[in-house]
């Protein structure tokens, strides 16, 4: 069964990341990892299996940038479930502007962004965006929602 959990730093290096994403990890510190705990940000579980590790972090007032990273072995089926929790966790955020970035050659990243509600913001890539030095895509997102 599927339930979330306050994402803590350990959750990350536990899951074997999708294809997609596995060059990544040698650039997340624990430092870093630490600094995305909080009250935006989850787990969720598959018994003691991490799924995805996802959250937003707040960049200033009504603004935050959304994060994910996603367990290479979840299926299909599983993955729908993901979508319907994450779906509904953007819709919770307390911030009116949400943006993402997506791997320029990331399909499956691109098309789940626009499931999401995101809708992409750059007609060409962000250059050398991606820590390794790979290109992104800039997505954005508007909570209909007013916020304070």
């Amino acid at each position: 069964m599927i339930h979330p959990v306050p994402f803590a730093a350990e959750h990350f290096r536990r899951m074997k990341l999708q294809t997609a994403q596995e060059r990544f990890v040698r650039y997340v510190t624990d430092e870093q990892l630490k600094l995305l705990e909080g009250p935006h940000s989850f787990t969720l579980m598959e018994d003691a299996a991490p799924l995805i590790c996802t959250g937003a972090w707040q960049l200033w007032h009504n603004r935050a940038y959304v994060w994910a990273f996603v367990a290479g072995d979840i299926t299909p089926y599983t993955f729908g479930e993901v979508h319907r929790y994450a779906r509904s966790f953007l819709t919770a955020l307390p911030f009116r502007r949400l943006e993402m970035a997506v791997d320029v050659d990331f399909e499956n990243g691109h098309r789940w962004a626009k499931a999401m509600g995101f809708w992409l913001e750059t007609p060409k890539p962000m250059k050398a965006f991606h820590a390794d030095g790979r290109d992104a895509m800039l997505y954005a997102r508007i909570n209909e929602v007013a916020y304070g």
